[in-house]
């Protein structure tokens, strides 16, 4: 090799052909997938849903092909994104305590191992951004139509760096995929079933570092060794790459780009089944990790009960024979275009009655003034005539107020977001059970979001808790009456039971049950003979379980925990009077050291 880029070695053009067929399989899959026309029509859609959301004039927009001189962009497909995406976590995670464990067993039903295993799963949580990642999948749902979830548990332990205590974090968390990196099946039966290919990037110094790790294993560091081997191979050849070097290496251009000159290096991690016709193994419920499309840098079987990865998917709307679903926007985007297309055609006809067009009949000369008029110098029967649009464009107006509210209602807004309102006269009652029925989509989607995303991603919380936790673990429980921690113990996580998400449930139901117990409360006050078979203790009961957003262990509920304030009350009251008393006492003493009391003149 004479290092002038003009012959290619052996051993380069070996390494170039290298084809490992497991990493063959797995890039044909993943190359089958972005390239599929089901994928392409769906990243079409979800683009021009970011065109118009994050628009700031038309110029960037579908709208831009018109021959309208005004680009304004009136952003309604935001503010329905926005209001969505505001409702949706609202409406799921209405306070702290959205979650519920249900005991599997008797030993797990006690009213303390439920509320130590909601509390460990809450604090983790807070510890690991939990709102932040649901506040990107909700988003994803909303633009893209589609949301993936990966569950993993992090071990970071505590130690003091220079004099410094670095943050400590052991448990699960939730991590956010981009819909945009992940392949899969899909015509399967369900996501669950499905392979599923992640895409993810590291830059080459992410790759010089993981080689110098020598707590990686050594084939781990081989492979990595052999893949920057590679691209200094590419870099010298790049003036020499031939035809390979210009076939197309999709999502990097070409392989030229991507070996000779880029800084990313591609990580497949292929979840599923494989067989290996090589070796005539059966490669089942494996991860695999593929760099490069070229060699395998990990194979190894999938760490969970039933062998599939803790993985989750979610489609705003599903559609018929594919599990890549659409969201709320992707069918509004006519309609913003319409919105757009109305105003803009309206200002042009504003600006046509400010400057008209003019029609010019015999005229022999015009000088322009100083003022900015036109004087017009015309012979018998010559005229100048301003020629004005047709008025009733400025009805444009009334359509854009209809598109945007029928805008709000097809995305399935809540009708409280935008003012919900019928004719004639209605109680509070009536208008409640209205806006309950007019919401009935908007419920319907978190409550899919909540069994499809939520209550999967805890539970394989829970269950990464159950095998790594080894270590009894103190939690922030409380903070209402003082810092209260809690020990959690690995025996208590292994308790039989599953979690549930009741945050839609506590969103569309709490509401009426409160409603209707409060117009109970009135007929009971109307009749003593009804009344009187309603104890008072079980009414407050049923309060405080609707009025569970006050995050006290207990709810508001105390028993006679009145009379008891009442009493303090008294004793405070009794001890201010005595106090007073001292103090006129002392002050008379003061006044009157030998008690002889006032003086007759």
């Amino acid at each position: 090799m004479d290092g002038t880029g003009n012959v290619l070695d052996a051993q380069w053009m070996q390494v170039r052909d290298h084809k490992d067929l497991i990493a063959s399989y797995i890039t044909e899959r993943w190359t089958q997938f972005f390239h599929s026309e089901e994928r392409s029509k769906w990243r079409k859609e979800a683009r021009e849903v970011r065109d118009f959301r994050y628009a700031t004039d038309t110029r960037s927009t579908s709208n831009s092909t018109n021959s309208l001189s005004h680009s304004t962009h009136l952003p309604k497909i935001t503010q329905v994104a926005d209001t969505l995406e505001a409702h949706y976590s609202d409406a799921m995670f209405p306070h702290s305590r959205w979650l519920q464990f249900i005991a599997g067993d008797q030993k797990a039903n006690t009213d303390t191992n439920r509320r130590l295993i909601e509390t460990y799963i809450h604090s983790r949580h807070t510890l690991s951004g939990y709102e932040k990642e649901m506040a990107l999948l909700i988003r994803d749902w909303v633009d893209e139509g589609n949301c993936f979830v990966e569950v993993l548990w992090k071990s970071k332990t505590a130690g003091d760096d220079n004099g410094i205590l670095r943050k400590a974090f052991v448990g699960p968390q939730i991590r956010r995929l981009d819909p945009r990196r992940i392949a899969f099946n899909t015509k399967a039966n369900s996501f669950h079933d499905s392979w599923k290919i992640v895409q993810s990037i590291k830059t080459r110094g992410d790759i010089a570092q993981d080689i110098l790790d020598e707590s990686l294993s050594e084939k781990y560091r081989t492979v990595l060794m052999e893949v920057e081997q590679f691209r200094g191979y590419a870099s010298q050849y790049s003036t020499d790459l031939g035809e390979w070097g210009d076939e197309e290496y999709s999502g990097f251009g070409t392989n030229s780009s991507y070996f000779g000159d880029g800084d990313a290096v591609e990580l497949l991690t292929f979840y599923g089944s494989i067989y290996d016709t090589d070796s005539q193994e059966m490669h089942l419920n494996k991860k695999i990790v593929v760099v490069d499309r070229k060699w395998v840098l990990m194979n190894e079987s999938v760490e969970t009960w039933d062998g599939k990865p803790h993985i989750y998917h979610s489609a705003w709307r599903e559609k018929p024979n594919t599990l890549l679903g659409m969201g709320p926007l992707q069918n509004l985007t006519g309609m913003q275009y319409m919105i757009n297309h109305l105003q803009n055609t309206k200002a042009d006809a504003f600006d046509k009655m400010v400057s008209p067009d003019r029609l010019f009949s015999n005229i022999e000369d015009a000088k322009r003034q100083i003022d900015g008029s036109t004087h017009f110098y015309a012979h018998d029967g010559g005229k100048v005539t301003n020629i004005l649009p047709d008025t009733t464009i400025l009805n444009a107006d009334f359509q854009l107020n209809e598109l945007e509210r029928k805008m709000e209602e097809y995305a399935g807004v809540p009708p409280e977001a935008f003012g919900f309102k019928t004719p004639g006269e209605q109680t509070k009652f009536e208008v409640s059970e209205r806006i309950n029925g007019a919401a009935r989509l908007f419920q319907n989607r978190i409550k899919k979001f909540e069994r499809e995303v939520i209550e999967p991603s805890v539970n394989a919380e829970l269950e990464l808790a159950k095998v790594h936790l080894d270590n009894n673990l103190q939690v922030l429980a409380s903070r209402q009456e003082g810092d209260v921690f809690e020990t959690i113990t690995p025996e208590l996580i292994r308790n039989q039971g599953t979690l549930m998400a009741k945050g839609a449930q506590h969103y569309a139901q709490q509401a009426r049950m409160v409603q209707e117990l409060s117009n109970f409360m009135q007929v009971l006050a109307q009749d003593p003979e009804v009344r009187i078979h309603f104890p008072p203790k079980k009414i407050a009961m049923a309060f405080n379980s609707l009025l569970g957003g006050f995050h006290q262990k207990d709810g508001i509920y105390e028993e006679y925990g009145r009379l008891v304030e009442q009493v303090e009350a008294q004793q405070y009251q009794q001890a201010a009077a005595s106090m007073v008393d001292q103090a006129s006492i002392a002050q008379q003493q003061l006044d009157d050291p030998e008690g002889l009391g006032p003086q007759q003149p």
